[in-house]
């Protein structure tokens, strides 16, 4: 049976990883722009009790 070469793959996919980890920074900075969005939602929708959420949502759907 002849020799197979072999694809580094592992390889390859260790050194685009650490390349990645120099870009640390920035994706934190991703990750708390989006949950400060997403704390805002929760802020925004824990103000109102659930029964009147319900009733404005599907008083919309009605309306629409």
């Amino acid at each position: 049976m002849p020799n197979i070469p072999q694809i580094p793959v592992a390889d390859w996919i260790n050194h685009f990883v650490n390349w990645l980890e120099g870009f640390a920074g920035f994706f934190n900075a991703i990750t708390n722009f989006i949950g400060g969005i997403i704390s805002g939602f929760q802020w925004v929708f824990d103000l109102i009790p659930i029964w009147l959420f319900i009733l404005l949502v599907v008083g919309w759907h009605v309306l629409a």
